[in-house]
């Protein structure tokens, strides 16, 4: 195994992707250059499902036991109808069957500080704030980034993990023209003291209504209530990922729900309810060129109706340290990590649009009444980012 030190990686966002590519890349020897545009760590967010792939890739960045200590385990998750609360499936959120690292649910706050704290103690100057990348130029034997600040870094390699809206991606591969869906989605974190008599002794639970949806599961050991709503809507189709909205929008896209979904909706805070459109794009065919490559959602951004985001980016992350550590040319090792990578991603990304488009015509008055899986189950939980060939 070829392990680079002496090398320096510039990992563009400093996001769930890119802090684990940075942890990721400090394993194998690389120095690290987390550049970052805005002037802080964001928080932003709530809860995510990290499921076993997405847990193992953790186990080998040294923060899976921390995590446990703060997530929680999954409830149940019955799918019932919007008005009457009749169950339609009796769904388990965690798989019937022994695995290495269950999964768990946190709030993505959380995941972000455990990962920057880690980042902190191994290698304290990585992080650069107020970076935002205008281009970028290599050549065989390195490469340099250019910020809007009029600064420049040198490294042997670059990393864009810039999210959905990747400058790194553009530079690379053009501007893409993502497709509107015709979903919104609202998110928000309700204190569980707060709606305890509303969640029926179940906090974990999907509502299903014509061209509507609305899920909550609990998230620090019970504390907060993670909910996310999406409606089938024209009236607005902005893309940013923290756009306020008020509980009066919310509900008018919910009228004539039962009462303990509009009184969840009534206990969101009045900071903190986001909404952002849902916008579509189609996998990457090359994610890398030369010294530079993508990942996260600058490499595959998917919609969120499986929430598999973080996890398929953790996973790369740990394929990407591994990929580089197996040889000692850096455009090789790329090619291996996108390789190991590229289907794998695609396919999770196709059926996450799937998965929205089943929620988006979904008849609450003639849904099943048996589980039918939205994804392949072992294409999920049975990866491992540590092990898989490549």
């Amino acid at each position: 195994m070829a392990i680079m030190v002496g090398k320096t990686a510039l990992i563009v966002g400093a996001g769930i992707g890119g802090l684990s590519a940075a942890l990721g890349l400090l394993k194998v020897g690389f120095t690290v250059k987390l550049c970052e545009r805005s002037n802080s760590l964001q928080d932003v967010g709530a809860g995510i499902t990290l499921r076993p792939s997405a847990n193992r890739a953790l186990h080998y960045l040294g923060l899976y036991d921390v995590l446990l200590d703060m997530g929680s385990r999954p409830p149940s998750m019955p799918v019932m109808h919007y008005k009457t609360l009749q169950v339609l499936v009796r769904r388990m959120a965690v798989v019937p069957r022994p695995a290495d690292f269950p999964m768990m649910q946190v709030h993505r706050a959380d995941l972000i500080k455990v990962m920057a704290d880690a980042l902190g103690r191994q290698a304290p100057d990585a992080m650069r704030f107020g970076r935002y990348l205008i281009g970028f130029d290599q050549t065989d034997d390195s490469v340099t980034a250019r910020f809007a600040d009029g600064s420049e870094e040198k490294g042997d390699i670059l990393i864009g993990c810039d999210g959905v809206r990747s400058a790194a991606r553009a530079q690379m591969f053009g501007a893409d023209s993502p497709r509107f869906t015709g979903q919104v989605a609202w998110r928000c974190l309700i204190p569980m003291e707060r709606v305890r008599h509303l969640v029926s002794g179940c906090p974990g639970g999907t509502y299903i209504g014509p061209g509507r949806v609305f899920t909550r599961y609990p998230i620090r050991q019970g504390a907060l209530l993670n909910s996310v709503a999406f409606a089938q809507t024209d009236a607005w189709r902005g893309e940013g990922w923290s756009t306020p909205s008020t509980r009066e929008e919310l509900k008018a896209q919910f009228a004539g729900w039962h009462g303990d979904v509009l009184g969840l909706i009534d206990q969101a805070p009045s900071e903190g309810l986001i909404k952002w459109a849902l916008f579509d794009r189609d996998p990457l065919p090359i994610w890398s060129k030369g010294r530079a490559s993508l990942l996260g959602d600058a490499a595959h951004p998917m919609l969120p109706f499986l929430g598999l985001g973080a996890g398929v980016a953790l996973e790369d992350s740990v394929v990407l340290a591994r990929a580089l550590a197996e040889t000692d040319r850096i455009p090789a090792g790329l090619q291996r990590y996108e390789a190991a990578r590229r289907d794998r991603s695609a396919r999770i990304l196709l059926a996450s649009r799937v998965q929205g488009e089943i929620y988006g015509r979904a008849d609450p008055e003639n849904y099943a009444t048996t589980e039918r899986p939205s994804a392949d189950i072992a294409l999920v939980e049975d990866y491992d980012p540590v092990s898989v060939a490549i």
